[in-house]
């Protein structure tokens, strides 16, 4: 008697796994890393002058039992000023939870800049860490689901290329290791059964941003407080996405963001479709303050698509349109901020629609070509004066470009006059602590 199982129901591992229970911690180890650069200016003129400044940037990390603490700072020092600065642009400490797939970081640290804007805190983040997932979970590629009606061979093409081939027994079967390479292209799948027949299907592969793997999930939760030299006001701030691949067609991602004065709320959906992978998603925001009572939304659409008669791929077409009211994080964080410390006669850019076009003809001589419109809306508060506005925007352009042309004439002068060193060396050193 012969048993045969279908592959669906084998236990299938996907390429490169390995089981949590066999992850290494790593070593304790002490890494450090450091760039120097010493720049020397002196004018032989009469009345003549030395100027100097030196810069040092160290990044630097000491990991022990799965603990890792990082540090990514520079110490800055000029002559004119006489004393030297450090700054600290990141020091946080990092544990994996292997459990979750995720780690947890707390310390200086950067909000995931997926569906909103990238902010730095001096609070705590938990969020996916795609290095836990096996090679080809990381990014998206379609199941192929068939069924075999004897000991088959399943070839996978992708245009004139094999990427993948297997043996199935009778029965249905899936592939969820298969890597397709670039942006597109539909994949091909032939299954070869004992007796010679050959059945052959087409699978549509496209591929946005937005889209994951079915059954993949990616989410990120920060917390804390605005880490931001430019501002004055730096409020508690919060932000929570999420996005899980639903099937072969959608994945489904939201996202919340805000702080006292503003919130705003993300909802979208990314398809891999016959004509191509596209995605949509609206954010709504809310701005109220003491001076501002605004809400909008803003509505972004991107596509791909390979087109395999003419070679020719739509690498990224993205449209972006916002309505009046809405503000994006970074904009509502610097318009409270410039309310809250009574400045005036501020002004503000937010981009009002933008759309983006790039296209790849592929095998010889690879053409680029970018088109994008940005218009802008701009704020001015106090002044309300269409004519003020363009008349001061106009007079800013051309004398920007006097002044510009007037200090590279200048520059170019000094130049010719003057005498400079640089020195400059750069550094990687891991050192082993104990082990």
């Amino acid at each position: 008697m012969n048993i045969s199982v279908p592959q669906i129901y084998e236990d299938q591992r996907l390429k490169n796994y390995v089981s949590p229970e066999f992850w290494d911690k790593g070593i304790t180890a002490l890494n450090l890393g450091w760039m120097a650069n010493a720049w020397n200016s002196h004018t032989s003129s009469v009345g003549g002058s030395d100027n100097s400044s030196a810069y040092l940037g160290v990044n630097a990390g000491l990991s022990w039992d799965g603990w890792l603490l990082k540090h990514i700072g520079n110490l800055n020092w000029q002559q004119q000023q006489g004393k030297a600065h450090w700054n600290s642009n990141q020091t946080y400490l990092q544990r994996p939870i292997p459990q979750l797939n995720s780690i947890v970081s707390g310390g200086q640290i950067f909000t995931n800049g997926e569906f909103f804007d990238t902010i730095g805190l001096r609070g705590v983040n938990l969020s996916t860490d795609d290095n836990m997932f096996p090679d080809g979970m990381r990014s998206y590629a379609p199941e192929i689901r068939g069924v075999a009606q004897s000991n088959a061979l399943v070839t996978v093409r992708q245009g004139s290329n094999i990427i993948y081939q297997t043996t199935v027994p009778p029965g249905p079967f899936t592939l969820q290791d298969v890597y397709p390479s670039g942006y597109g292209s539909d994949l091909e799948v032939s299954v070869k059964e004992a007796d010679g027949s050959v059945e052959v299907f087409s699978v549509p592969y496209a591929s946005v941003a937005q889209l994951l793997r079915p059954g993949m999930t990616r989410y990120a939760l920060s917390a804390g407080k605005v880490d931001d030299s430019a501002l004055r006001n730096k409020p508690m701030l919060y932000q929570a996405t999420w996005q899980h691949g639903i099937n072969n067609l959608l994945t489904g991602y939201t996202g919340v963001t805000g702080f006292d004065d503003y919130q705003a709320f993300l909802v979208g959906t990314g398809m891999n479709t016959g004509i191509g992978a596209l995605s949509f998603d609206v954010t709504h925001s809310r701005l109220k303050s003491d001076a501002h009572d605004d809400s909008g939304q803003s509505y972004r659409a991107t596509f791909n698509r390979m087109f395999t008669d003419t070679q020719t791929s739509i690498v990224l077409a993205a449209y972006r349109y916002s309505t009046k009211g809405y503000y994006n994080l970074n904009d509502a964080l610097y318009a409270v901020d410039q309310e809250k410390n009574s400045r005036s006669n501020y002004t503000l850019w937010r981009q009002k629609k933008r759309h983006d076009l790039h296209g790849e003809p592929e095998p010889a001589g690879r053409l680029g070509r970018v088109l994008s419109q940005r218009p802008y809306l701009r704020l001015l508060e106090p002044l309300r004066d269409r004519e003020a506005v363009s008349g001061q925007l106009q007079q800013f352009i051309w004398s920007s470009l006097l002044v510009g042309e007037r200090a590279a004439r200048l520059y170019a002068r000094q130049l010719r006059s003057s005498s400079r060193r640089s020195y400059f060396t750069q550094l990687q050193l891991p050192a082993v602590v104990w082990r």
